[in-house]
Parts: structure tokens; C-alpha cells; sequence
């Protein structure tokens, strides 16, 4: 049976697992008893098949076995579409000759002389529902085992979104009702992914992740410009908050506010293609994420270098008290991210990335302009911004300057998002300048207005070593204040590159047809 698998993978901790078989369970929807699925992925021993994008497995369960190939798998985050053929068997061997003659001849051209064997295997209990969604059907599997390759294993908890029937909408529907407000990974590759990594001695990475949005090439349309971005924030804003849920690493915070804010500017630039309302909910979603996060970002900046010092004058007990109060700062913004349904913003992030709908209605001649055309009028309002501070940078308040480093780093993600183009770097390199001169002020101002929960008696230790840690910055105030109005002055007598390239009035958006 040949056929098109559209699905959406997330990564549960098995407590997690649980609370979701709970939920099921209370909308009547209980999974039924699992059953133990057995999978060989078949390759050659140098991993031809895995390398060429196919996936060769023999299943068995409940006394069936099934033979299926996938191949031509695009993946956006967690959700996944292949090509399928499944095949019947009587027995748990592969046959080539059994395959249609187009895929086995694919198979044999990849493969060559070398021989398929076992490359690795998955061994899970797996308990499968049927949701009905607005848009379609959807079978739910809840996957518990692990992929074992040679010595090497890798534990599965899982939940797995098909598409049986109707529209792909309905396997983000029922994936955001029911896992909105958990920490789950959305980023899962698959099975084959992660046992062909394990096969070669190097699992997938997992925890945080770092990264830009790859630049779109000068002349690209708008519509593949923004595509690709919103793809790819997507995927590293779902990475970063699951990271932000479940480990204590600072950088998954951290990284999750970088992200949060390249997507407001993204959505500010490609303004004039995106669908008003659907842009505006997400800008504001995304503000509000941000906001809730910052109190945890400031705490991993912040606490260890107080800690240390608690710690160099052997102050054991206000130690204590800050990794308890940094603790408690990580408990609650994970609360409140999760009350706030996080992880289904990321899946309608996803949703959009995988299937559109966040065209504007009638800016079709929009879309198919060069991007730099679509996104040159917001980089002229976003430099208007920074120009109207700036100006005043040396009589600027505490307040007024923060406002100004926050521009300077919309202003400098927009100017990213045009790619390394010669005309851009004179004004990249100004701009870093002087938003590194304010950002070294403002963290003096953070570590001024940081007051974590301690107790009554650990206050004026802490208060003393704030003191000590920002002693030395406050003597630099002055002199970087005096750098940066340098610097302002070097960036604002620098062309504005997006006006040479691309400022121009945009096309009038198309009336609805009657």
C-alpha cells in the first residue's frame, strides 16, 4: 500500500506520558491496552539507505509483520511527511523482490553489492486512540520503550500525532489541545533519525540550541524568505523552551528570548504580506513569553556571580539561600509558562511554518517581490526609532536608554535577516558597537534592581556583595556612556543600507473578489 504519512513526533517524560493517558481519559478517550512493536531498520552497514533519505523497517506486532519504506521525508520541527509503501508478510524477512519495481530498484542503486542487515531496533508498548478533529481524524499513539543499536540504547517516550483522514490541520489540533500546556519536546526527529545516529556512536544532540535563522539569498521572493524563517524559528524557539522546562541549563532561557525576539522583528518586517490579525496574536504572544521568561534569564546571570563571592568568603548559608531562591525563580516561571499554554504557541508556530495561513488576503504581488523590497519600509521605521533616541543619547534617562538598546537589537536582527551582503556591514558593525556599549550599562542597572527572595537574615549579606559586584561597573558608567555617544555618532553618519537596495512603495493589495 503506497500512501502519503503526515505526522507530528513530541518527546514526553514518562510523568508527562502519564498526565496525558489521565487527560485522554477524562474527554473519554482512553487509549486501548498497549501492544509490543518490534522494528528492524534494515541499511548497509555504512548507512547508504539512512544517507540517501530512505528508511527500510521490518515490524512486528501482534503476530503481523509488516515491511514499510519511507522516503522523500520533509520535517518542519517535530511534524513529518514521507512517502510510505507498507507492505504484508508472512514471515519477518525482507524480500527486495517483493517491493514495487521503482522502489527496489531505488533501493538496490543506493545499496550497490553491499548487503541490508539489521542497523538497529525499537522495542516499544505501544497504546493507540482514534481523536476525531474539526478538520479530520487522527490516530494518537503513546510509545514507551527504547532504540537499541549494538551495546549502545536510547530511551523513547513519545507521543505520535497520524494523520488518518481530512486535512493535516487536524494532527495540529489535536496535538495543541492536548499537549498545550506540558513540556513537551517538538522537535523530535524520528525514530530512523535517532537509531541511525546511535548506530554510528553519536546520538542526537538534545538541550538547548543556538541558532540563526539562516539569511535568505538576495532576490528571494517574500514568500520563501518568510517561509523559511518562520520554519526556522519555529523549531529553535520549540527546542529552546523545552529546554527551558526541563533543564537547568541558563542557555535554553537565554536562547528561547533570542528567539521570541527575531520573531516580533520578523513579523514586523514581513508586515505588509502577513495576515494582520494572526501576525498581531503572534507578536503579542511572543512579548508576553518573553516577559515571563526574563526573570529566569536575569537569575542565571546573575546568581552565580553573587554565589561565587558568597562562596569565596565562605558565607555558606547565603549560598544556600540563593540556589534555593534561584530554584524557586526556575519553578515558577516553569509554572507560568505552562499556565500560559507555551507549548501550544510553539505548535501553531509549527502549524503556520508546515502549512501557511499567514498569507495577507489579496498581497499575492506582494509575496512574489524580492524580500529585500517587502522588509526595507520596516527597517526605515525601526532606524526612525533608533534615530529618535539616539539623538538624545548623552540626556537620556535609565528607562529611556533601555528603550534605545531594545530598538538597536530589533534594528540589528532585521539587519541580520538580510544576510552577509557588502552594503549591510559597515551599518551591522556601528550598530554592534554601540549596543554592546549599552548593554554593558544596563546590566549594571539589572544587577542594581535584582532582589531574589531571601530570607530576613541573608538580606544585607547580599545587599553588601551586590554592592562589591557593582562597584567596580559603576566607575565604568561614565566612560562607557561617553563610548557609546561615539558611537552613536559613527552609526548615525552610516548610509542606511536597505534604502540603496530596496525602499520603495510596495503594491496596493488586491480588492476581495465578490
Amino acid at each position: 500500500m503506497d500512501g502519503v504519512e503526515l505526522e507530528l513526533k513530541a518527546g514526553l517524560a514518562a510523568a508527562d506520558l502519564r498526565r496525558l493517558r489521565r487527560l485522554l481519559a477524562a474527554r473519554g478517550a482512553a487509549p486501548e491496552r498497549g501492544h509490543l512493536v518490534v522494528t528492524r531498520y534494515l541499511d548497509t552497514a555504512d548507512g547508504r539507505l539512512a544517507s540517501a533519505g530512505l528508511a527500510v523497517r521490518l515490524r512486528s506486532l501482534g503476530g503481523r509483520h509488516l515491511l514499510s519504506v519511507k522516503s522523500a521525508r520533509t520535517t518542519v520541527g517535530g511534524f513529518q511527511q514521507a512517502r510510505e509503501t507498507e507492505l504484508p508478510l508472512r514471515h519477518p524477512r525482507f524480500d527486495l523482490a517483493s517491493l514495487p519495481p521503482g522502489l527496489a530498484t531505488a533501493i538496490a542503486g543506493h545499496a550497490g553489492d553491499a548487503p541490508l542487515e539489521t542497523r538497529f531496533e525499537t522495542r516499544v508498548r505501544r497504546a493507540e486512540v482514534a481523536l476525531e478533529a474539526l478538520h479530520g481524524r487522527v490516530r494518537l499513539a503513546l510509545d514507551e520503550g527504547e532504540i537499541r543499536a549494538g551495546a549502545l540504547s536510547e530511551p523513547i517516550s513519545e507521543a505520535e500525532f497520524e494523520l488518518a483522514e481530512g486535512s493535516p490541520e487536524a494532527v495540529f489540533a489535536s496535538a495543541e489541545a492536548l499537549l498545550a500546556s506540558l513540556p513537551a519536546r517538538l522537535d523530535l526527529p524520528s525514530k530512523a533519525a535517532r537509531g541511525e545516529a546511535l548506530a554510528r556512536g553519536a546520538p542526537l544532540a538534545v538541550g538547548p540550541l543556538a541558532r540563526r535563522p539562516e539569511p535568505p539569498a538576495p532576490g528571494t521572493s517574500a514568500r520563501d524568505a518568510f517561509e523559511r524563517l518562520l520554519a526556522a524559528l519555529a523549531s529553535t524557539i520549540a527546542r529552546n523552551l523545552h529546554a527551558t522546562l526541563v533543564s537547568e541549563e541558563p542557555e535554553g532561557p537565554h536562547q528561547l528570548r533570542v528567539a521570541l525576539r527575531r520573531l516580533r522583528v520578523a513579523l514586523r518586517l514581513f508586515r505588509p504580506i502577513l495576515d494582520p490579525a494572526e501576525a498581531r496574536a503572534l507578536a503579542e504572544t511572543a512579548r508576553d513569553l518573553g516577559r515571563l521568561v526574563s526573570p529566569l534569564r536575569d537569575a542565571d546571570v546573575l546568581v552565580p556571580q553573587i554565589l561565587a563571592l558568597a562562596e569565596e568568603e565562605g558565607q555558606a548559608s547565603l549560598a544556600e539561600a540563593l540556589r534555593a531562591s534561584h530554584a524557586a525563580t526556575r519553578a515558577a516561571v516553569r509554572r507560568r509558562l505552562l499556565a500560559a499554554r507555551a507549548t501550544g504557541f510553539a505548535i501553531r508556530l509549527l502549524r503556520l511554518a508546515a502549512l501557511g495561513g499567514w498569507q495577507r488576503p489579496g498581497a499575492r504581488e506582494r509575496l512574489s517581490l524580492p524580500f529585500e523590497a517587502v522588509v526595507a519600509p520596516g527597517l526605515d521605521r525601526l532606524w526612525k526609532d533608533v534615530r529618535h533616541r539616539g539623538n538624545r543619547l548623552a540626556v537620556l534617562d535609565p528607562e529611556e536608554r533601555h528603550e534605545l538598546r531594545k530598538d538597536l537589537k530589533k534594528l540589528r536582527y532585521g539587519t541580520e535577516l538580510a544576510g552577509d551582503r557588502a552594503s549591510a556591514r559597515p551599518f551591522l558593525a556601528a550598530l554592534k558597537r554601540l549596543q554592546e556599549d549599552l548593554g554593558e550599562i544596563n546590566d549594571l542597572a539589572v544587577l542594581e534592581a535584582f532582589a531574589p527572595d531571601l530570607p530576613p537574615d541573608q538580606q544585607a549579606a547580599f545587599r553588601a556583595l551586590k554592592a562589591r559586584l557593582g562597584k567596580a561597573g559603576k566607575g565604568r558608567a561614565d566612560t562607557l556612556l561617553g563610548r557609546a555617544c561615539r558611537h552613536w555618532r559613527a552609526l548615525a553618519a552610516t548610509d542606511p543600507w536597505w534604502r540603496a537596495d530596496a525602499l520603495q512603495p510596495l503594491p496596493a493589495l488586491a480588492e476581495p473578489s465578490p
